[in-house]
């Protein structure tokens, strides 16, 4: 992992990108962030709400040609499949990239981990941060992407 540096005011992480973080890895991140934070600094976390990723999760599997796209720049068929794991709060997305040249079959997947909010606050407490705020989203209101995020504001704890 990367070197994140001292003393900073603010450590951030927006638009959904904490939670493609496996659980291990996200509190190693804390852990840094924290550690990169001056006395009194603040985290500033924009996470998916657990709702939004159950529905990911929950997506009917989808599927379209292209003639080149992010996972292929040549003419390919992308699938999609996609898993709630309710034991673990875990949504799966598969992808398979059919080369329409070649027939050539690509596999590709990811996750997305969910977190309550209770689960986000005491997150944080075991990483060092209170006074844990809670906002609808960092975005626009009117933003639609923004409606399934969270903005989460919390200040390093000094012991």
């Amino acid at each position: 992992m990367a070197d994140y540096g001292d003393e900073y005011g603010l450590v951030m992480s927006i638009f959904g990108e904490f939670n493609v973080f496996r659980p291990g890895e996200a509190k190693g991140i804390l852990a840094k962030a924290r550690r990169a934070l001056k006395p009194n600094g603040f985290l500033l976390l924009e996470p998916h709400t657990f709702e939004k990723v159950v529905e990911i999760g929950r997506q009917i599997p989808s599927w379209y040609s292209t003639e080149k796209g992010l996972f292929s720049d040549e003419p390919h068929l992308f699938l999609q499949e996609n898993f709630w794991d309710a034991e673990n709060n875990v949504a799966i997305q598969r992808y398979f990239i059919i080369n329409a040249t070649t027939g050539k079959v690509a596999y590709s997947s990811s996750s997305t981990q969910a977190y309550t909010n209770e689960e986000y606050r005491s997150l944080l407490a075991e990483y060092g941060f209170g006074e844990v705020v809670f906002y609808p989203s960092l975005g626009e209101s009117a933003d639609r992407l923004q409606d399934n995020l969270l903005g989460i504001l919390s200040r390093k704890k000094e012991y």
